[in-house]
């Protein structure tokens, strides 16, 4: 069976007909960045072998070839592809690396500015390429995360004997019996992962201090600036908690509390945490609201003074909670969006069935 694509690429609103390509085998998912700027796919010609299109160049011919990946602004790029030979390769940013016995898919940070893939030079034998660096080698490796301006990296590895390790920008933490892959503030300042030691406990480091045991933790959340940060736990006691920022709040019911969210400065936060069977709270900044039949993760300004999320109540309608206003019923709609000081709030809602989405623009007036 023959495909085509036929593509266009939105540009600040405006939509490009970039050109129809193909007759092919077969193809892969078309994959654009976040923002629109840098778009590709992998597919099957009629001799058989693979190619990659990525923003209207093609690479190819190769034995097989993944999808590309993109950062969000577009700037950097990469694929996985197979040879002749049986080794795999990294192709990223017009630059090939390799050969390897096997390649995972590059990742980037938003700004592109840095990137990391794994690797398996021979077996047992993982590394990470970090912006051009080879670390290593262990026994097993984890993908690499990074802040979203491209300063903070990190990964999980084991070493010989099943040692647990996480590197954060070159330096090794550990051993523990388990460690999970770090998570990082937007602009790299404050960093974090899960670990469990010995004792079958859980611990959270954040910024390199230790925080347990638990009976179970999950990872750590940052604001953007990395002023705030937090995670949620399980306690000795079956309970349920949310720390922030050396703060315990809780405890609470349900089965679980889902991660923090926090404002771009850190100054709000927000959780989502299970109240009774089938019945759902949000916490916000401490307080409990709810409970309710269903619940979207709160949203914030970046100055985090005005927040709000979706809700589902028991007559099944859907309603939106603004600085605890609420405004509904509706058959649908989607989490809240802000301005940066919290003065216009914007969701699209459905108030029949039948009805087309719509956007509502609400001034919101902050008490003091």
């Amino acid at each position: 069976m023959l495909s085509c694509i036929l593509l266009s690429v939105v540009f600040k609103a405006e939509t490009t007909e970039v050109g129809e390509y193909g007759p092919f085998r077969s193809m892969g998912d078309l994959t654009v960045s976040p923002s629109g700027s840098a778009w590709g796919f992998a597919v099957e010609k009629a001799d058989g072998k693979r190619y990659v299109v990525i923003n209207n160049k093609e690479w190819g011919p190769y034995e097989d070839a993944g999808s590309p990946s993109f950062s969000s602004d577009g700037t950097a790029w990469g694929f996985v592809a197979a040879k002749a030979d049986g080794k795999h390769y990294v192709i990223m940013n017009d630059r090939e690396w390799g050969p390897y016995e096997w390649a995972g898919s590059p990742s980037f940070s938003s700004n592109g500015s840095s990137w990391g893939f794994a690797v398996e030079k021979a077996e047992k034998e993982y590394c990470v390429i970090m912006n051009g660096e080879e670390l290593g080698p262990y026994e097993n490796v984890g993908l690499p995360s990074f802040s979203s301006d491209g300063s903070a990296w990190g990964f999980w590895a084991w070493k010989a004997g099943g040692e647990r390790y996480a590197v954060i920008k070159g330096k090794e933490l550990g051993p523990y019996d388990y460690a999970g892959s770090p998570g990082f503030s937007s602009d790299g300042s404050a960093w974090g992962f899960t670990i469990m030691k010995a004792d079958g406990k859980h611990y959270v480091l954040v910024n390199g201090k230790e925080w347990g045991p638990y009976k179970w933790a999950g990872s750590p959340s940052f604001s953007s600036d990395g002023s705030a940060w937090g995670f949620a736990v399980t306690k000795a006691d079956g309970k349920r908690y949310v720390m922030i920022n050396g703060k315990e709040w809780g405890p609470y019911g349900g089965e679980w509390v889902d991660s923090p969210v926090f404002s771009s400065n850190g100054l709000a936060w927000g959780s989502i945490a299970g109240k009774d069977r089938d019945r759902y709270c949000v916490i916000l900044n401490g307080e409990e609201l709810g409970p309710y039949y269903a619940t979207g993760s709160p949203s914030f300004s970046s100055d985090g003074s005005a927040w709000g999320f979706a809700v589902e109540k028991a007559d099944g309608k859907r309603y939106v909670v603004i600085n605890n206003k609420e405004w509904g019923p509706y058959e649908d709609v989607t989490s809240p969006s802000f301005s940066s000081d919290g003065s216009v709030v914007f969701y699209a809602a459905t108030l029949t069935e039948s009805s087309h989405y719509r956007i509502e623009g609400v001034r919101i007036r902050v008490s003091e």
